[in-house]
């Protein structure tokens, strides 16, 4: 009786997620103009279903989530694109923002765990 108690005391307990720390590096920008980037924070957090890129100021929702890879992004009106993916098991991600008259920007890289430093 008791295992039941718990098992249904567990079932009925909400499960709270932390955001995910991330340090990505990789290369950001548009055709003929990227530069590499290293040690720039992210975030993703699994509760709230949403993947801060590098660099960005806004996070974006989490669309999919799959066994191996979490896809993001957003259609602004007027044709203002963007998507991403993040791999589960390896971190490499890429992110793309689409508008009309405006060049494409992208990111491409890594995204490891944050390490505590104390």
């Amino acid at each position: 009786m008791r295992r039941l108690g718990f098992l249904l005391l567990l079932l009925a307990s909400p499960v709270h997620a932390s955001p995910i720390a991330l340090v990505c590096s990789g290369v950001w920008g548009s055709v003929g103009a990227q530069e590499m980037f290293e040690g720039i924070p992210a975030e993703l957090d699994l509760e709230a279903r949403t993947f801060l890129p590098p660099g960005q100021e806004d996070p974006f929702p989490v669309t999919v989530m799959q066994i191996d890879e979490i896809t993001f992004g957003e259609l602004k009106p007027p044709h203002h694109m963007m998507l991403g993916s993040i791999l589960r098991t390896t971190g490499d991600y890429f992110y793309t923002e689409t508008a009309p008259d405006t060049p494409t920007y992208g990111q491409r890289g890594v995204c490891k765990p944050s390490k505590r430093l104390f």
